[in-house]
């Protein structure tokens, strides 16, 4: 993972396209159990973060800093994956929230948050299965139309695919696909001067280089990385 990190960083400003067989829906880990068998650093650090239900959200899971975090419904299917972001850094249109209304943590204060859904959002409900949309790029962008102007911001990452994300620079949840569309998983990036956590992929001091500045970064997988293309 971090020899891939360094490529990602030299190939930010490519676009490098090619042609690669789909996933299969059986392979995409749709529980929470799938994507930590998948995610070592979600199986030994992500925990519960409150008990309570959030309607169409269900229970949030993650760690106590910058993450990927998963909204998991019932019977632990995740029903989408999430950021959250302080209000001092500022408002971007593919938040949650609209300008100037961010959500009040109770431990954070004020924040805004990202949610893509993998789910159909209305069928998010207590005791209720979420039902799963196709982990496409056109089913992702129906089932979240704020991600409608994401486009690729790298060229082609063997093991990860092309990293989409907005058209302006701002903390965002990012998106590994494939050639035909595929959905492979998350990411985030988070300045290197922001500090160094242990779910990062890089080793704490060896973060890697991006045009605005080191940086680190977490995948979440929703599929095997063995299964995507090197090319």
């Amino acid at each position: 993972m971090r020899n891939r990190g360094k490529t990602v960083a030299v190939l930010l400003a490519s676009f490098a396209w090619g042609l690669s067989g789909l996933v299969a829906d059986a392979e995409v880990a749709r529980t929470l159990d799938e994507v930590k068998a998948l995610n070592p650093a979600v199986a030994e650090a992500y925990a519960p973060l409150h008990e309570e239900w959030v309607p169409q959200m269900g229970v949030h899971w993650g760690v106590p800093g910058p993450s990927v975090m998963l909204a998991v419904g019932a019977d632990r299917v995740v029903a989408a994956y999430e950021i959250m972001v302080p209000e001092a850094a500022g408002w971007f249109p593919w938040f949650d929230q609209p300008e100037g209304e961010p959500m009040v943590h109770p431990q954070l204060g004020r924040v805004y948050t990202q949610h893509i859904y993998v789910t159909d959002r209305a069928s998010v409900n207590e005791g209720q299965t979420p039902v799963a949309i196709g982990m496409n790029w056109a089913e992702l962008v129906a089932a979240n139309p704020k991600i409608a102007d994401y486009s690729a911001i790298s060229g082609w990452v063997p093991g990860m695919g092309y990293h989409y994300g907005p058209p302006a620079a701002g903390p965002a949840l990012l998106v590994m696909v494939g050639h035909d569309g595929e959905v492979f998983g998350f990411e985030i990036i988070q300045p290197a001067d922001q500090g160094w956590h242990p779910w990062f992929d890089q080793a704490e001091g060896e973060p890697m280089m991006f045009p605005f500045g080191p940086a680190y970064t977490q995948h979440v997988y929703i599929v095997p990385m063995a299964h995507i293309a090197d090319e």
